[in-house]
C-alpha cells in the first residue's frame, strides 16, 4: 500500500479492498474530514460511511487538534472513541488510537484533509494516509495558515489543483 493516496472524500475509500489487504483499524481526523469545522452537523456521506465502517466490521478511532470538549461531543454524536487534542503532527495521538483498538500500525489506515498534520503524523508512526479534500473552506486559524502549503504538496504529490 502507498503511504499516501488520495481521494475526492470518505465516500470514495476502498472500504471492501482495503479490510481485504488485511486493514482493520482506521483513525479518523474529525474535522473538514468527517464534519465541517466548528459544526455540530453530521453530514450523510459521514453517517454512510460510518455504517460501512461498522457493517464490515472495522474498527476506528477518531484523532483530533480539536478542544476535548468538541472533539468529546462530536465523538458521541458519532458513536467513535475520540483521541482529542492530538497535537498533530505529533506521534502521541497516533499512538494512543492503536493502543485503543489494539492494534499495529501494520493493521490500519489513517484519513485526514491535511498533509502537514494528518500526513505527516501517520507517516511518523508508520500509518498509510487516504487524503480527502476538505468538507469546507471556513476552518480554524492554524489549519487556514497551512491550507496554502497543503495545497502546493498536493499538485506536487497528485497533481491535483482542487481544494
Amino acid at each position: 500500500m502507498r503511504p499516501i493516496q488520495a481521494v475526492r472524500g470518505i465516500q470514495d475509500l476502498p472500504l471492501e479492498q482495503l479490510r481485504g489487504a488485511g486493514v482493520v483499524g482506521f483513525i479518523l481526523d474529525l474535522d473538514n474530514t468527517l464534519v465541517p469545522p466548528g459544526s455540530d452537523e453530521v453530514p450523510g456521506e459521514t453517517r454512510r460511511f460510518l455504517a460501512d465502517l461498522r457493517r464490515l466490521g472495522l474498527l476506528s478511532v477518531i484523532v483530533s487538534n480539536a478542544r476535548s470538549e468538541r472533539a468529546d461531543r462530536m465523538g458521541q454524536a458519532l458513536g467513535l472513541p475520540v483521541v482529542s487534542r492530538a497535537r498533530k503532527p505529533f506521534g502521541r495521538g497516533y499512538r494512543r488510537a492503536l493502543g485503543l483498538m489494539r492494534l499495529p500500525a501494520a493493521k490500519v489506515v489513517a484519513v485526514g484533509d491535511q498533509l502537514l498534520t494528518d500526513g505527516a503524523g501517520a507517516w511518523r508512526q508508520g500509518i498509510p494516509l487516504y487524503l480527502v479534500d476538505p468538507l469546507s473552506h471556513r476552518e480554524a486559524f492554524l489549519p487556514r495558515l497551512a491550507r496554502p502549503f497543503d495545497r502546493v504538496l498536493r499538485r506536487l504529490l497528485f497533481g491535483r489543483r482542487e481544494v
